[in-house]
């Protein structure tokens, strides 16, 4: 393929290339535009686009320790490597390579745009270090299997996922698997999630769940080359089923949306008792704290009129006493706090796990009892995967309650440690 750059054959990545690359970033027009690129070091670039130049392999990279960003998109790239030193890139374009293992990739742990899209990629994998990842763009490569999809789960941050396009992208269950894996995930395949998803049942209101269930069932299918049996399932049996499993799911979907809106009332009220139970904290320590400077002025003013060695000594042993006592005070009301905030959660916890066993399956089953194995199984299946998404959402989103208040504690209580040291430096003035 021949690039914007006139080469159609395959070019090295050299300083020379480089070089150009980084003058290319100053228009001409600006005044010395060219002069000033030549006069930046390697180091000091911030961003680098090497798109569309029939690169063969990434090289010659040491010197931009700086780079924030760099875009390797269109070129003939076999392999992930030379990054090493890129400690501060935060975007990678590798996307129309020809690379078939994710790998080299250490080293940049600031990383948050990962861009892999048509690649010759089958499997995930080697990125653990990327901590920060909040999208991660795959498609349009050789993923055939969702149980590798769950390696990307222990990347917290993620937003934005692009499947599209692979293997596993085709399963019928895709989006549904891939909303119960990643709770916490607002882009899939640059859609947004809507409600439906944020609620579980997607594709419920309408005959999605029943034509699939016939389309997988080999009874049926055999039934239906049959002479003239074809005929009669569409006009009798099948059809006054299909109107049951079309009730049974619309049913199921104005369950799921009704359920959705009680956890939005619950998530709202638990975070409203949350916010009232910090402002109540700060208010009190924020009294605790004004009534202790105002004394602890007047003491002061008092050692600062004091002569007597023996009398300053035990004054200054009286401040520190009431210094320990506003630590105690204070950590005291963090505790309490503390407690308060668990218990919240505790109670937010219950009411959100009945709310989640209140998808019953019974009421379904027991309306299929006589329907065919292979379909109760898929209703089964689609009913355990509705609840396990509503599980894993509660699950991530307690964590991520949890780990906040938790920075947050550790925050607070260093702030106090900070300003008792502070009082305690001052009184080394009267000694």
């Amino acid at each position: 393929m021949n690039g914007p750059y006139g080469q159609s054959e395959p070019i090295w990545m050299d300083e020379e290339v480089l070089q150009k690359a980084v003058e290319e970033q100053f228009p001409e027009d600006q005044v010395g535009g060219i002069a000033n690129a030549k006069g930046i070091h390697f180091k000091e670039t911030l961003k680098l686009r090497l798109e569309y130049r029939n690169i063969l392999r990434i090289d010659h990279l040491l010197e931009f320790t700086s780079l924030v960003r760099l875009d390797l998109n269109n070129n003939l790239i076999e392999n992930i490597e030379g990054l090493d030193r890129l400690v501060n890139l935060t975007w990678l374009n590798l996307s129309f390579n020809n690379i078939e293992r994710i790998k080299c990739l250490d080293s940049l742990r600031k990383l948050e745009l990962l861009n892999l899209s048509n690649n010759r990629i089958s499997v995930i994998e080697n990125m653990d270090s990327l901590e920060k990842l909040t999208h991660f763009f795959i498609a349009n490569n050789l993923l055939g299997h969702m149980d590798n999809v769950r390696y990307l789960r222990k990347f917290k941050n993620l937003y934005g996922i692009n499947l599209s396009g692979n293997p596993v992208s085709k399963e019928d269950d895709y989006k549904y698997l891939i909303a119960a894996y990643f709770p916490s995930l607002v882009c899939l395949d640059y859609r947004l999630l809507d409600k439906e998803t944020d609620a579980f049942v997607e594709s419920l209101n309408g005959s999605y769940l029943f034509k699939s269930m016939v389309r997988d069932d080999p009874e049926t299918e055999a039934l239906q080359s049959v002479p003239g049996v074809a005929l009669l399932l569409q006009t009798y049996p099948l059809l006054s089923y299909e109107h049951q499993m079309l009730e049974l799911c619309m049913q199921l979907f104005e369950t799921g949306l009704a359920e959705h809106k009680r956890r939005e009332t619950e998530v709202n009220s638990f975070l409203n008792d949350q916010t009232k139970a910090v402002k109540d904290s700060q208010h009190k320590g924020t009294q605790i704290l004004a009534d202790f400077e105002q004394k602890h002025k007047e003491r002061k003013l008092e050692l600062q009129q004091l002569s007597d060695p023996n009398l300053l000594k035990v004054k200054i042993n009286h401040c520190n006493h009431e210094i320990n006592q506003l630590c105690k005070s204070l950590m005291a009301l963090e505790f309490h706090l503390v407690s308060q905030l668990e218990e919240t959660i505790n109670i937010f916890d219950i009411a959100i796990s009945d709310m989640v066993g209140s998808f019953n399956r019974e009421t379904v089953m027991d309306a299929l009892a006589t329907g065919h194995e292979n379909h109760l199984l898929k209703i089964n299946d689609r009913e355990t995967l509705l609840v396990t998404r509503a599980s894993a959402w509660k699950v991530a989103f307690i964590k991520g309650i949890q780990d906040k208040e938790l920075k947050l504690n550790r925050l607070r209580i260093s702030d106090i440690h900070r300003y008792l040291d502070y009082l305690r430096e001052q009184l080394k003035e009267f000694h």
